[in-house]
Order: structure tokens, then sequence, then C-alpha cells
């Protein structure tokens, strides 16, 4: 089990716990949402040893993602996939909340993380991603670490170049004072929806496989 996972759920749960939410049933909770992402992982790590050595076409790529979140505001993301039907991703990118007019709206939003991507039928068309991001968000001050999830439909008739994204997600905020109290962890549980178009700019066209 990875140690970043471990950090981000515990960290959610301490904050849970803290406010009440769980009672007794926290720790076993907790202990299932540690294995079902661990579980998750796993998954996309199979997936990518599986799709090494070959290549199909529409991967690697480097695309723009123009959206909207509770999270990450109005926003502009660029994203890099790495490998054929499934790889590591890296993506970035910055905003503004003139929609959700979160606490900390007046601050610039951006965000920078890496994760996994997997196009489960192996044909480029549908797209799910799983990432880790930091990000200076319009909800709270202090910063935040957060749990990304996101699923892209790209359409056939544009060869798979114009995609419709949602997205889902949560994450822990107010890192800069979270650590400030010794007897109380001050972070704030942050959760997050959006939607968007993306768009592939630059795209391998065919499929081949090598060494």
């Amino acid at each position: 089990m990875s140690i970043k996972t471990k950090i981000l759920t515990l960290a959610f749960f301490a904050i849970c716990a803290s406010q009440g939410c769980f009672a007794q049933y926290e720790e076993e909770l907790g202990q299932k949402i540690i294995g079902t992402l661990d579980n998750v992982k796993g998954a996309f790590e199979r997936a990518v040893d599986n799709g090494k050595g070959f290549r199909i076409a529409g991967y690697p790529y480097l695309s723009t993602t123009f959206g909207v979140s509770r999270m990450y505001g109005e926003f502009a993301r660029v994203k890099v996939c790495f490998g054929s039907y499934a790889g590591y991703m890296m993506y970035g990118g910055v905003g503004k909340d003139w929609v959700f007019k979160g606490k900390n709206k007046e601050q610039l939003a951006w965000h920078a993380g890496c994760g996994y991507y997997v196009s489960p039928d192996g044909d480029g068309e549908h797209e799910v991603t799983m990432g880790v991001c930091y990000s200076q968000n319009p909800i709270c001050e202090g910063g935040s670490i957060n749990f990304d999830l996101g699923y892209t439909y790209f359409i056939p008739a544009l060869k798979n170049r114009l995609g419709i994204f949602a997205g889902a997600g949560f994450g822990i905020g107010n890192l800069k004072y979270a650590f400030d109290n010794d007897n109380h962890f001050d972070g704030k549980f942050l959760w997050d929806v959006g939607i968007g178009i993306s768009i592939k700019i630059f795209a391998n066209t065919h499929s081949d496989y090598y060494d």
C-alpha cells in the first residue's frame, strides 16, 4: 500500500473523527476505504503493465481542458498522458472562481498533480483517470491535497480529438495551518465535482508495437 494513499486517507479520517462524523465506526470504515483505494491503484498499475510494448492511436497525447469545478473554479488545464491504452499522466492548471463563489474566491486558483489513466476498451474512446494533486483553491486558504477521479468520452466522429469531461474528488484543505494546534488537526475536508471539454493538441495517430 503506498504511503501517499495512507497519508491522504488517514488525514481525511482524522478530520472526520474530530468532527464526530463516524463515532465508533470510523476506524472500520477507514480501513475499508484505504483497502478500496489501494485496490483501485493496483488495477491501474496492472493495466499500465499490460499496455507496455505497443501504442494505440490517440496515445500518448497532450491535451487542454476547459471546465468548471468546485475545487478549481473556472479553469484551464494541461494534461500529458504517457503510454498506450493505460499509463501515467501529469496535469496542472489555473482558474478563477466566479460560479461557486468560495470563501477564498479572490485568490487565483492553481493545481498540479500526477496519476494514472486507462482506456478500458483499449480504443481511446473512453478514458478513466485517477490522480493526486496539490492546489491553491477558492474554497479555503492554506492549500490542499486532493484525490481526483475523472472520466472523458472522446467523440469517435472527431477522431477522438474532442472529449467531454466529468470529474469528482475529495481532499484535505487548510494545510498551511492544519498542524498549528498541537491538540487538534485543523485541516478542512473538501469535495469536488466538475465538468468540461478536453481537446487533444498533439496525439499519436497510429497503432504499433515496439520492444
